[in-house]
């Protein structure tokens, strides 16, 4: 029998819808309420970007990012040292698509003359990152240290600089042949989180001091980065214990001839170009592409490229440092400071492309339910998959209103304007929350989703399987969960227990203008909810005092703050909307904390709300 004859299945492949930013209403609905009066320009940007992402030339860019990873060449035939990386054409014209698209540049005033407020600015640049990092091949990694670098280079940088005249406007930069990526250096194999311990130097050099930056002399680093992400940036920031001399003729190659200060009160923050010129009279006029080619590494040796779990289209390498140029940032010995500044910046990329990555793989899996049938029916019409598929919906949209939601802090404790101390407070509280908490459970999530198609889920082609080992690496890098949950304990020592007052209070006056909840109106389907909330936020002070006399209970600390400030805002989201999908996406979420622990379908839906899920959520 001809195979064609036995009309042998082929089940119909899920499909991304043709516009992300249109089929998800959360995110839609976060940039028309919090961009305001600016809501019509952002939307519109943002429904033309998804639409590019979308197209045959995105699409095949992104392929080619994924399947031709990096390759390090260390020697040449002769056994020259040459220290080339090779990365894919997709990879730069990852490159060249987030240039043009104003991806770092659309977060900073000077770089958009549009009349936005800055907290409208950063939604607007993170709902596009929030659409890109999925589709980017793990180009929104080198983005997020550019964003964070720029931030420090603004703060700190003296005003003469090269920092501050040449590099910054290179960051913020739409012209594809001028923009330059930056790369973080801080992980060394002694210490990993605990950066107190690490053992690369920056030793001064008077004679290397130019008059635009007598403030901030040269200095030559030397160690070893055990592991630093996008090595083929252009610029990097790197920590460094900073050597004093001994005496007014101190060796820069001896390290007898300096002293150090030990623990992180020894270390300083420094800016240096990764690359620089050879002396090729070829240089302004080759490809930006092939710039490498007439480029050499500044002072640095790379061993090896990391073979990672996922995120192998990014080239992360460990390199040995011998003598690399570099200029201080900020001030002497308040590196961990300084750095601070750009770690807001990146812990806030890793929870918005986690969370990015659990609603691209979620359209898989919904439209594949819709088009896969198993024991008579669709597979959305089962009850049980429509409780699960409903639930990671529901946990989608927790998040996404959460990290933007401090998205919009970051913005306005950037304005000179608007900020407030609380609000300054609020941003430092939240952000390791927003971290740790966004990452974890979009991992848990987007297993689900992998889970969902059954065994094609598993199969690399998918793309599931993909974005699972891709975002995998955000509940780790920037410091892993544990970390974070201490950082969050850090931040109750330093305010001595206000910012745990403040987080109460924000959180209050998003519920008390929800005017619908009041008293008059006690049988509201959110009049529970409400009440569940206000109860955790009457309780949190004396809680958080437990915390800090029980460090091993931080991380659960950590755990309830998201779940506080998800249903904070998912209970305003509803009141503001008046749709019944708003409202059981509220109710389900503060009711059922098993949400909370990364656990789906394990908690009954009525049968009216099974029903509202598989049509709306």
């Amino acid at each position: 029998m001809k195979q064609e004859e036995r009309r042998l299945f082929e089940q119909t492949a899920p499909t991304i819808p043709a516009n992300t930013f249109l089929a998800d209403r959360v995110l839609a609905s976060i940039v028309r309420r919090r961009c305001a009066s600016y809501s019509d320009l952002a939307s519109s940007d943002l429904t033309r970007f998804a639409y590019v992402l979308n197209s045959p030339e995105a699409l095949q860019n992104e392929r080619d990012a994924n399947q031709h990873l990096p390759i390090l060449h260390t020697h040449n035939e002769w056994g020259a040292r040459v220290n080339r990386i090779d990365t894919a054409h997709g990879w730069k014209a990852m490159k060249d698509l987030a240039a043009r698209e104003g991806l770092i540049a659309l977060g900073y005033t000077s770089s958009d003359p549009s009349s936005a407020s800055n907290s409208n600015r950063r939604i607007h640049q993170f709902a596009k990152l929030f659409l890109f990092s999925p589709r980017s091949a793990m180009f929104i990694c080198p983005l997020a240290m550019t964003d964070g670098a720029a931030r420090v280079l603004l703060s700190l940088a003296p005003q003469n600089s090269r920092a501050r005249t040449e590099f910054l406007p290179r960051l913020l930069s739409r012209d594809p042949a001028r923009f330059a990526t930056s790369g973080q250096w801080m992980t060394e194999k002694p210490g990993g989180s605990d950066v107190a311990n690490s053992e690369t130097v920056a030793l001064p050099v008077p004679f290397l001091q130019t008059s635009d930056i007598a403030d901030h002399p040269s200095f030559l680093v030397h160690g070893r980065k055990w592991f630093s992400s996008a090595t083929d940036a252009d610029i990097t920031l790197l920590l460094a214990r900073e050597g004093v001399p001994l005496h007014n003729n101190a060796d820069p190659n001896n390290l007898n001839d300096f002293t150090f200060r030990e623990t992180s009160r020894g270390l300083s923050l420094f800016f240096g170009e990764v690359w620089v010129d050879n002396g090729s009279k070829q240089a302004a006029e080759i490809h930006h592409h092939a710039i490498r080619s007439v480029q050499t590494l500044n002072g640095i040796s790379i061993v090896t490229l990391k073979n990672k779990h996922g995120t192998k289209q990014l080239p992360t390498a460990e390199l040995e440092i011998n003598g690399m140029r570099a200029t201080r940032i900020g001030d002497p010995f308040k590196g961990v400071k300084a750095v601070a500044i750009m770690l807001n910046i990146t812990r806030l990329y890793a929870a918005i492309g986690s969370v990015a990555g659990l609603r691209y793989c979620l359209f898989v899996a919904k439209d594949f339910a819709a088009k896969r049938i198993v024991f008579g029916k669709l597979l959305v019409n089962q009850p049980l998959q429509a409780c699960v598929l409903a639930d990671l919906e529901i946990l989608t949209a927790a998040l996404t209103h959460s990290v933007f939601y401090v998205v919009e802090l970051l913005g306005i404790t950037e304005s000179d304007e608007t900020a407030s101390h609380d609000d300054a407070v609020l941003l430092r509280f939240l952000t390791p929350v927003m971290k740790a908490w966004c990452s974890k459970l979009s991992i848990a999530g987007t297993s689900e989703c992998m889970e969902a198609l059954g065994g094609v889920g598993y199969i690399e082609e998918t793309g599931i399987s993909t974005v699972l080992k891709d975002i995998s690496v955000n509940a780790i890098w920037e410091g892993a969960t544990n970390v974070m949950s201490l950082d969050l304990v850090r931040v109750l020592v330093e305010t001595k227990g206000a910012a745990a007052n403040i987080f109460v209070q924000k959180m209050k006056n998003i519920l008390d203008s929800c005017t619908i909840l009041g008293q008059e109106h006690p049988k509201h389907p959110l009049s529970r909810s409400k009440a569940i909330i206000e109860s955790l936020l009457v309780n949190f002070p004396a809680h958080c005092e437990s915390v800090l006399e029980h460090h091993q209970q931080s991380r659960s600390l950590l755990f309830l703050v998201g779940y506080i400030v998800a249903s904070v805002l998912l209970i305003e989201q509803a009141v503001f909307s008046g749709e019944d999908v708003d409202v059981i996406a509220a109710k389900r979420w503060t009711s059922n904390k098993a949400l909370n622990g990364g656990q789906f379908g394990v908690s009954e839906y009525e049968d009216n709300i099974i029903e509202a899920g598989q049509a709306k959520l």
